[in-house]
């Protein structure tokens, strides 16, 4: 751990919830109390529209008269019925600042003090924007049916005798053998042992649908079948299978709020208590100094019409949820909501580059022995690396032809960053790059050629060199320079390949900083290093394949891991998974992060300053009670859909989110 810095806390620590029989027992009655207001249902309407009925019929009549004064109380009957059944409720729970209690006695006050159309408005558009929180509502419901729209149902159990039983996706055991119909979602992960078909896993990777299965196949759960019948093994049971913990994380993710959303839980804790307070002097102190009690009461019921801001809070909460479904139909799957302010901040991206920044498949490209013929050397670096599962490894067994099956009869010490110790026929065998050698005092010649060199080592004597190569990603360049257009301002490569190598990598990519021959402690201690001297209030995130970093990947402020569909590793040590290997879906991830940071901005800042400017020209009496209730609903009315324009959002390089 570098000196620098604390211990790192967890990242996905939540603050303790209380038990349900820890809290009062009035929040628990009150819980229970159904909120009818927010149904979008014939009766709210019903209500809402009959009030605005009566409401204009009285406007045009006027209060003056006997009609008009019963149009009003009429009107005023037909929107508050149902918000009296719930303030009396509260009451009877001893709940005096809920909604309904406050915006009921700020009506009936105005109505009192002779502002009729003002008291209608203040329930009539509080009703309307209990309709508009029931939307909000019922549209985040709907859209979390798309994080279960991946799980399966059933499962089909092909049983001891052959026939097919419908069972449950949690009965299924390790080994069972499951039939697939057309249309089904294959329930847990496993192996095609009978039949051949088409699977669409578009739900996770957009566009991935069409691919061929057969005998032997691997399919994760989640995805569907296309066209044909098949039969597989499981290889997990269900609470461990791919469609399982993807599920899992997704809804895992609304516990860790974000600043923004925390802020205006808390603002709305403290603002009613303070508004009602204020409307409460208002009422007494100035009165009781020489001041109209008339003036002075209509002023403190205008104070007390502004004294609810739970829009706020639930558009915040609905803007990051939208977030989360927007990126999960892209394949990036937020852990945490919390990660989109985070992720929003990033100035530095880490890149890890095997399969990050290169396709990760490398190839033989030379050959170089000391002392014996280049097939020989071949065989012997192959025999020794059989039992490794690194990418280089698996490059040299397979310019060999080596199958990997031999390598579990082969003793083979995995040393990261360096290479492998083995022992082959007898003989003491090293294949790694030269801080391998060096360490245990074997010379090394120096490549005369480009690539990444792999010393062999037999008996403590050098008999030659491999080189191998590794290939960019295609359009990793401009998919990179996507991340500079939304503002990143450094972008660094960290490796275990020697200088040589990485060197002309990081610059072909315009990194601004490579560091080379790394290994996965010192790929550590250079991501403290790097977070230690960021800028301040800036956050640092470090990219890799699957989990192949995974200490790393803790260490950030935000660890990313791209390809990571089906790895239990990377779904564990990420904070965002990206499923495909696409590059360019770390601009999405940007994209998305800073946008939904900056609705929720609007709506906090939009939120601050009306409730501040309608305060005090309440207080001040710049305006009417009828005019600041209309300004006051038209504020929270903006709030809601603002945040409705997440879902719609379209990633557009163009336009920068900061």
């Amino acid at each position: 751990m570098s000196k620098h810095l604390p211990p790192k806390k967890n990242k996905h620590e939540k603050e303790p919830e209380p038990s349900v029989l820890n809290v009062p027992l009035r929040e628990r009655k009150s819980s229970r109390i159904k909120n009818e207001l927010t149904e979008l249902g014939w009766k709210n309407y019903v209500f809402i529209a009959l009030s605005a009925i009566l409401l204009a019929a009285a406007l045009a009549v006027g209060g003056e008269s006997w009609l008009g004064l019963g149009l009003f109380g009429a009107a005023f009957a037909a929107a508050a019925v149902q918000v009296i059944l719930r303030a009396v409720d509260e009451l009877l729970s001893i709940q005096i600042l809920e909604a309904d209690v406050l915006v009921l006695l700020a009506s009936v006050l105005s109505f009192a003090l002779g502002h009729y159309a003002a008291a209608v408005l203040i329930v009539l558009t509080y009703r309307v924007l209990k309709l508009a929180e029931g939307y909000i509502l019922s549209s985040s419901r709907k859209l979390s049916g798309y994080f279960d729209s991946f799980l399966p149902q059933t499962a089909n159990l092909v049983n001891d005798r052959g026939r097919v039983d419908e069972i449950e996706p949690e009965k299924i055991a390790e080994n069972d053998i499951l039939e697939v119909r057309v249309g089904e979602i294959f329930p847990v992960d496993g192996t095609i042992i009978e039949g051949k078909s088409t699977v669409d896993a578009s739900v996770f990777i957009d566009g991935m649908n069409g691919i061929s299965v057969s005998e032997g196949s691997y399919v994760l759960s989640g995805c569907t079948n296309l066209s044909s019948t098949v039969r597989m093994r499981a290889e997990c049971i269900y609470s461990s299978s791919n469609a399982a913990m993807i599920s899992e994380l997704l809804e895992k993710a609304d516990k860790y709020k974000p600043r923004q959303e925390k802020f205006a839980g808390k603002l709305e804790r403290f603002y009613t208590p303070a508004v009602v307070l204020v409307s409460l002097a208002v009422a007494l102190i100035f009165p009781a100094f020489g001041g109209q009690w008339h003036l002075w009461l209509s002023r403190a019921a205008a104070i007390l019409a502004l004294s609810g801001c739970s829009a706020l809070a639930i558009s915040i909460n609905y803007a990051y949820h939208c977030g989360r479904v927007w990126a999960a139909k892209k394949g990036i799957v937020f852990k945490a909501t919390r990660f989109f302010e985070v992720l929003a901040d990033t100035q530095t991206f880490v890149f890890n580059k095997t399969g990050t920044l290169t396709e990760g498949r490398y190839s033989v490209v030379d050959l170089v022995p000391i002392g014996m013929e280049e097939q020989e050397l071949l065989a012997v670096a192959a025999h020794a690396e059989a039992g490794s599962e690194h990418p280089i490894a698996k490059a040299v067994c397979k310019a060999y032809g080596l199958h990997p099956e031999l390598g579990k009869n082969v003793r083979c010490e995995e040393i990261p960053g360096r290479g492998v110790s083995s022992i082959v026929s007898g003989k003491h065998v090293y294949v790694g790059n030269a801080a391998l050698l060096a360490e245990h005092s074997i010379e090394v010649p120096v490549p005369k050629k480009g690539g990444a060199a792999i010393f062999v080592a037999v008996n403590s004597k050098c008999v030659g060199y491999i080189l191998v190569a590794d290939k960019i990603r295609e359009g990793a360049f401009d998919q990179l320079e996507q991340l500079r257009v939304q503002g990143i301002k450094n972008m660094v490569t960290l490796t275990s390949d020697v200088l040589s190598v990485a060197r002309p990598l990081a610059s072909s990519l315009n990194m601004d900083l490579v560091r080379a021959e790394l290994n996965p402690e010192g790929k550590v201690s250079a991501l403290e290093y790097l977070m230690a001297t960021k800028a301040e209030r800036s956050t640092l995130a470090f990219v890799c394949n699957g989990a192949g970093d995974p200490e790393a990947l803790g260490r950030a402020d935000t660890g990313i891991s791209i390809a990571a569909l089906g790895s239990p590793e990377a779904y564990e040590k990420g904070d965002v998974l990206i499923f495909s290997q696409r590059l360019g879906a770390l601009s999405d991830t940007m994209a998305i992060s800073r946008f939904v940071r900056l609705v929720g901005r609007v709506n906090i800042l939009l939120c601050l300053l009306a409730k501040a400017v309608l305060l005090i020209i309440s207080l001040t009496g710049g305006l009417g009670l009828t005019a600041v209730v209309i300004l006051d609903f038209a504020v929270a009315l903006a709030i809601y859909l603002n945040s409705l324009r997440v879902i719609r959002f379209k990633n557009d390089i163009r336009r920068m989110y900061r």
